[in-house]
């Protein structure tokens, strides 16, 4: 019984936090720079589409920029892939 009281006040901490997203300069970078170092290069509409949707949190700007780029036919990744991928 006492541990089932622990996960109570755990969760109802948890249920208090609130989350934010990146920076602007950190959103597009953390996702550019990386890519950039490999010689994939994200078009600034890619980017501001791969934001919008993610609403900026930085696991799910990390996980739609690893499936457009595997998705991407070319290593200049455009909204066009975005939104290709991201219907898959």
């Amino acid at each position: 019984m006492r541990r089932c009281r622990k996960r109570q006040i755990l969760f109802r901490a948890a249920l208090r936090l609130s989350v934010i997203g990146l920076s602007t300069r950190s959103r597009a970078g953390g996702l550019a720079n990386p890519a950039k170092k490999e010689g994939v290069y994200f078009d600034d509409d890619a980017i501001e589409e791969i934001l919008r949707v993610t609403e900026c949190y930085p696991y799910f700007i990390q996980e739609w920029g690893f499936h457009v780029w595997n998705h991407a036919p070319s290593t200049t990744i455009l909204r066009q892939d975005v939104l290709d991928a991201t219907l898959e």
